[in-house]
């Protein structure tokens, strides 16, 4: 739990998240410029909840008074306190939804309503707290045609019944002096795609399948997987290269190696790779799932339904166009619609609000 010195009369968050990540951090960045921040994880063991729960308990004896707003970064257990908490003190309660507790997908065992205990707490968590942040429309109710894997309806209002919860769409935002064509020569022909893991479900999630697939079909082109993965790598193309995870600063110079960013997932919210990929000017290719045909919008090239075939034929399509100015586009999109600055606005937009009726 980290916080500065506390004073009854300043305005002040508590944040809680699962594990930090450069998402959650640009959040923390976002709040302790303008508040007294106290953040604090919660551990993703199950062993270790009740533990968990006191942690939590303490930070809210230490640091509640009547100047406190509680974000939490997605739904789950670590929001079950916080909701019962806001409740219980008239204190608000936001929940930034950013994926799993909007998805269900059986086929590929994806998603939070698929385990009892955790889908209840999420529903639990979202039907009291005081308003809903999803990073994008698609996660409050969609029509999901995509892939059969998945309900042929996604959501969060889908799964859990009668939320009337209020809500307000906040996209994730993005550097563009963090992520930027660095001047390396791209190779010809080049795709790249990166996630933290390509494991059990995640590696049908984040269309693995596919990618490895339309490698043994193109061998004139070259593909990136960045990701840690835990399977034999034996039997793979030898155009398919795997490197281990990278650190997020030095992620641009691999974008920038690359010509294409796939972005081809079962499931997403607010994909965070295709942005920072498209910064860089890689040209994205995408599933028309979620956030990510909104994302790519005229910039590059939308998989309308999962088929290797409809893969091959959009990636001749792209092979052949004007690469040099689709790959300008693919920046200037994000720089134009999903910077940090926008998000940082929308979200203290809401705070103050929120403030000010305290």
């Amino acid at each position: 739990m980290k916080r500065s010195s506390i004073s009854k009369n300043i305005k002040r968050i508590i944040y809680f998240y699962p594990t930090i990540s450069s998402f959650i951090q640009k959040d923390i960045n976002i709040f302790s410029s303008h508040y007294q921040l106290v953040h604090l994880p919660f551990g993703v063991k199950v062993k270790y909840y009740p533990f968990e729960f006191l942690i939590q308990l303490k930070c809210f004896l230490v640091n509640l008074n009547r100047n406190t707003i509680i974000v939490c970064r997605f739904a789950g257990f670590h929001t079950i306190l916080p909701v019962i908490v806001g409740k219980l003190f008239s204190i608000k309660v936001n929940i930034i939804l950013g994926g799993t507790e909007c998805h269900k997908f059986p086929s590929i065992n994806y998603g939070a309503y698929l385990r009892y205990f955790y889908s209840l707490a999420i529903k639990i968590s979202l039907r009291n707290a005081s308003l809903l942040l999803p990073v994008h429309q698609s996660l409050m109710d969609c029509k999901y045609d995509y892939d059969s894997s998945g309900a042929p309806r996604q959501g969060c209002k889908v799964f859990c019944e009668n939320l009337n919860t209020p809500f307000v769409v906040i996209n994730n935002g993005y550097d563009g002096n963090s992520f930027y064509y660095t001047g390396t020569p791209r190779v010809a022909n080049s795709f790249i795609s990166v996630a933290n893991n390509y494991n059990g479900g995640e590696y049908f999630r984040k269309g693995t399948d596919l990618i490895i697939e339309i490698a043994k079909q193109l061998s004139h082109c070259s593909f990136t997987l960045i990701g840690n993965v835990n399977w034999r790598k034996d039997d793979l193309p030898s155009n398919l290269i795997i490197l281990s995870a990278v650190p997020n600063t030095e992620l641009k110079e691999y974008y920038s190696k690359h010509e294409f960013y796939l972005q081809l997932s079962l499931a997403e919210g607010f994909p965070n790779a295709l942005c920072e990929g498209m910064l860089c000017g890689c040209i994205p290719i995408g599933a028309n799932t979620f956030g990510i045909p909104e994302i790519i919008d005229d910039t590059g090239f939308i998989l309308r339904e999962k088929s290797v075939q409809l893969l091959i034929k959009l990636i001749n399509q792209a092979l052949i166009s004007d690469k040099q100015r689709l790959s300008q586009k693919a920046r200037n999109r994000i720089l134009e619609n999903y910077t940090i600055e926008r998000r940082s606005l929308e979200l203290i937009k809401i705070l103050e609000n929120q403030f000010q009726i305290i």
